[in-house]
């Protein structure tokens, strides 16, 4: 679920089944659908999306973004200091390299 500053929730299931209520109407919400809430009106249907809403968080949950560590501009006593984080990272092993760092 999101709020938004202006009120608007986004409420998005991925299993199971919520009714939205306020007092301009209700809607029952089942896995893989979302609903819109805008202040003062009853909740909607949100449109179908092109991806399916699990598939695009479990993406992100599981394949956290790549560093290119040439890029970080890092001076070589940063370098020195993060050797062991480096490493790990390097080897793939991202628990560890945020451990040593």
């Amino acid at each position: 679920m999101a709020v938004a500053d202006n009120g608007r929730t986004v409420v998005t299931l991925f299993e199971g089944a919520v009714d939205l209520e306020n007092p301009q109407g209700k809607l029952s919400l089942k896995s893989n659908q979302e609903a819109i809430v805008e202040p003062g009106q009853p909740p909607v249907l949100s449109p179908a999306l092109d991806i399916q809403l699990k598939d695009a968080v479990q993406w992100r949950l599981y394949y956290p973004g790549v560093i290119f560590l040439g890029e970080l501009g890092l001076k070589d006593a940063e370098r020195n200091s993060l050797k062991e984080s480096i490493l790990a990272y390097e080897q793939g092993d991202l628990l560890q390299a945020l451990a040593k760092y």
